[in-house]
């Protein structure tokens, strides 16, 4: 998840439009780490622990110390690095628990606390028609989905992702020196998903992702049919698909919500790769991130997940 960045300076002379400054005169910021993890019932606590670097450098990376799990005052287990930054549990978090962490690497600190929320809107149905349309500004073709989400009678956070199942086979040789082919199923995230209902437009500001955030403001305790368009790279030649809907932390929303933003500041659209971060230093204004992350950046968040498998013919 760690990535390294180059960074590329272009510098355009214009007259009277230049302020020299010396490189001396640039202060110093002191490191501090960044932390990302997001846990959940059905996985093992995993963290990616990094550090924040100054223009100058482009190394970013936390080989050493640990990641403490704590629970109600006692320590769960101190986690080493089994790669650069990446430190995994043997622990399946569980629902409505508080967990804080402390993280140490470099020399440097972090907590953070978060609690996986319980599993609160669920899926009824799903309706999918394929093609929906065709969007002129991509030149693609999408599906259009309508999916009807019960909703219970509380502030919940949501998070909804589309993946495409299919069965695959491949070749391999068995013990015995056989060739035998093995049945697998495999799942491809759709690349966009997007939506003009007025769920997802009462959002602050509409961001082209691989993922619709956003809250029951508008129907909470009620049930509601959430409209929207899903474009693939792979097409829509999958045998199923999975459509998941997330309850999510506060935390988890407002940092995945700011993410986005600071994306798109940036010219971005989606994840970006390492040439692309490093044009994103470059262009568009600055978002402050949200973080939950003490003396850090970066987020330690929960979420719980509803999954609904719609049958789709080849």
């Amino acid at each position: 998840m760690l990535k390294k960045i180059t960074y590329f300076f272009f510098i355009f002379l214009l007259p009277s439009c230049i302020t020299p400054v010396d490189y001396d005169d640039i202060q110093e910021v002191d490191p501090s780490l960044v932390v990302s993890s997001y846990i959940t019932p059905d996985s093992l606590m995993e963290f990616f622990v990094g550090k924040t670097t100054d223009m100058f450098s482009d190394d970013a990376s936390v080989s050493d110390g640990s990641v403490q799990i704590w629970n109600n005052g006692t320590l769960l287990e101190s986690v080493l690095p089994n790669d650069t930054g990446h430190f995994v549990s043997s622990i399946y978090p569980t629902i409505g628990e508080e967990y804080r962490i402390i993280a140490n690497g470099s020399g440097l600190r972090a907590e953070a606390s978060t609690r996986i929320p319980a599993s609160a809107g669920t899926i009824d149905t799903v309706s999918s028609v394929w093609p929906g349309g065709h969007d002129d500004n991509r030149n693609e073709t999408y599906k259009s989905y309508s999916i009807t989400i019960d909703d219970p009678i509380a502030e919940n956070y949501y998070e909804l992702v589309v993946f495409g199942l299919d069965s695959i086979h491949t070749l391999r040789v068995s013990e015995s020196g056989e060739l035998i082919f093995v049945f697998e199923r495999v799942s491809y995230r759709y690349t966009d998903i997007i939506s003009d209902d007025p769920v997802i437009k009462n959002e602050d500001r509409l961001y082209r992702t691989d993922r619709l955030l956003f809250t029951d403001k508008l129907f909470n305790g009620q049930k509601y049919i959430l409209s929207a368009k899903v474009f693939s790279l792979m097409g829509m030649r999958y045998s199923c698909e999975i459509v998941t809907l997330r309850t999510v932390s506060r935390d988890y929303y407002l940092y995945r919500k700011s993410l986005h933003e600071h994306w798109f500041n940036q010219g971005r659209i989606e994840s970006p790769s390492i040439e692309e971060l490093a044009k994103m230093q470059l262009f568009g204004s600055p978002v402050d991130v949200y973080t939950n992350i003490e003396n850090g950046y970066g987020v330690f968040a929960g979420y719980t997940s509803f999954s609904y498998q719609l049958e789709s013919i080849k």
